[in-house]
């Protein structure tokens, strides 16, 4: 059914074709965006309304960025922005910075892009914005990413993903302060929290549903089958009692939880959806392997950056409560060889750049975690020398070989011995 409009009523035709305009983007359809989208703009300067022009200049400005048309983008851009000024609105004064920030981060322009995000954010926290005309629920969940990784008005834009229930594309794993429904921390001591608050368990609480989620993280895929989660939570059990069992603890599970979209099971399988679910397994991997992608691309100081992050996350090893399960010992045995070899290899990058000071902390944390990594024990006694810290180069000395005897009944390594007698010489 088509719907007939008077044209005379220019500001009301205007105000049709920028709703559709808006609903033309969210289906993707740029042409029809655009079509809707001038003839909008068109209809409110024929009417002489400033906001409704900068309303639709702002519009337009979205449409020719998606478009990939830039030059166009940024003069409307820059027309609702000196309407916006004339005015005194901080409405449009928000919305113009907003996509400032956007059309900068596209063009991968961050410094640009975080300054006026910076201004949107605080502009948006003192005047209580939680909505904007031609609101874009992607475009808002991105900026709310850039803006939680930069620490950028914390509350406020947690705040804003809770209410507007933002939802990126890419689930952002390396931000451990997003407003994540579930979190889940496993390495060291189990955590669960939901909606930021720590679960408190009582001894009445069942321990299964726990155990069914320690499986989920340890088997360490997605699309589990439901077989494998039931073999290692009910070995002894066979067929209809195995399945019986695992649907019962399953309920209890989405209860405890209180977020049933955070766990899917489809077809027999189980998946923790990483859109509403943070488990720092996963976010140590992804930040590891960006890690490894920036050193391949030549980004020395983004990589060191990306691995001291992921380092952060390793605060013990992987369900370290769970020592006689079996099934966690895979992932906790891979996750430490993972984290040592970080280590010297951000070790390695932090002696290039002559930070002794890192080096030798790092080399605790990771001795922390394995007193016999002799490696670690080296780095810290050329750190010392160099800083011209002989007595504490010697003192490391000593406990690699007293840790050496202890546990395994041998002397340090050659190398390590040469530099001892370097040491002594002074």
């Amino acid at each position: 059914m088509s719907l007939i409009l008077d044209d005379s009523r220019r500001l009301d035709v205007s105000q049709c074709h920028y709703l559709s305009a808006w609903h033309a983007i969210r289906r993707a359809d740029l042409n029809q965006a655009l079509q809707h989208g001038s003839i909008a703009a068109k209809l409110a300067i024929e009417a002489g309304t400033p906001f409704p022009i900068a309303l639709t200049n702002l519009a337009m400005a979205q449409i020719f960025h998606l478009r990939g048309e830039r030059q166009e983008a940024q003069r409307c851009l820059a027309r609702a922005r000196r309407i916006a000024h004339r005015m005194k609105s901080l409405q449009l004064r928000h919305m113009g910075l907003l996509e400032e920030a956007q059309f900068a981060f596209d063009r991968e322009e961050e410094t640009r892009g975080l300054r006026a995000l910076r201004q949107a954010m605080a502009l948006g926290r003192r005047q209580g914005y939680v909505n904007t005309p031609w609101w874009l629920p992607q475009v808002m969940a991105r900026l709310c990413v850039k803006a939680l990784g930069a620490g950028i008005e914390v509350e406020y834009v947690r705040e804003l993903v809770r209410r507007r229930a933002l939802v990126p594309e890419s689930p952002p794993l390396e931000i451990e302060n997003w407003p994540w429904a579930v979190k889940i921390h496993t390495l060291g001591t189990f955590e669960l929290l939901k909606d930021g608050r720590p679960l408190q368990f009582s001894r009445k609480v069942q321990q299964k549903p726990l155990m069914l989620l320690k499986v989920l993280i340890a088997l360490g895929r997605e699309n589990l089958p439901e077989e494998e989660i039931a073999d290692a939570l009910w070995p002894e059990a066979e067929g209809d009692a195995q399945h019986r069992a695992f649907n019962v603890t399953l309920h209890r599970l989405r209860q405890l939880l209180g977020h049933g979209e955070a766990q899917v099971v489809h077809s027999g399988q189980m998946t923790l959806d990483p859109r509403y679910c943070w488990v720092d397994i996963h976010a140590f991997d992804r930040l590891l392997d960006e890690a490894e992608q920036a050193e391949r691309n030549g980004e020395k100081q983004k990589a060191v950056d990306l691995t001291e992050k992921a380092l952060e996350l390793y605060r013990g090893d992987f369900l370290a409560e769970d020592t006689k399960q079996t099934w966690a010992i895979a992932s906790r045995e891979r996750l430490r060889a993972k984290f040592l070899r970080s280590i010297v290899k951000l070790v390695s990058h932090l002696e290039e750049a002559r930070r002794c000071d890192a080096v030798i902390e790092w080399c605790e944390r990771g001795l922390a975690v394995e007193e016999l990594a002799e490696e670690l024990y080296q780095r810290q006694m050329l750190c010392y020398k160099r800083l011209g810290r002989r007595a504490e180069a010697l003192s490391v000395y000593e406990r690699c070989r007293k840790t050496l005897a202890a546990v395994l009944g041998v002397t340090p390594s050659p190398q390590t011995e040469t530099l001892h007698r370097e040491l002594l010489r002074g």
